[in-house]
């Protein structure tokens, strides 16, 4: 009675609908590449002179704002702004210079 009720669709399994059905997870490679990605992050951020270090980790990983960093470092928005550049400009060039490589 039930399935009168609640009738199912019933789907051959074919090659053809094999290809069709969608995988949520990810792909392993770009797991890998993400995970790969993640770390040269790091050990670019880890580089960083501590003052740069410490704003860049506060502001992104911190979720902080920038009221917060400079009230927390004991200097204006406009200097924590200023390193921020400076961070993501030696970052940038770092992330650069390790793909050269």
């Amino acid at each position: 009675m039930n399935h009168l009720r609640r009738p199912r669709r019933l789907v051959p399994l074919d090659e053809r609908y094999e290809e069709t059905a969608a995988d949520p997870a990810p792909a392993a490679d770009d797991q890998v590449g993400g995970a790969m990605a993640g770390e040269r992050l790091r050990r670019a951020v880890l580089a960083l002179p501590e003052e740069l270090r410490y704003t860049v980790t506060a502001l992104f990983w911190g979720e902080r704002s920038v009221a917060e960093v400079a009230k927390h470092e004991g200097v204006t928005p406009v200097a924590i702004r200023k390193r921020l550049k400076r961070a993501l400009a030696a970052l940038a060039a770092a992330l650069e210079e390790e793909d050269v490589r």
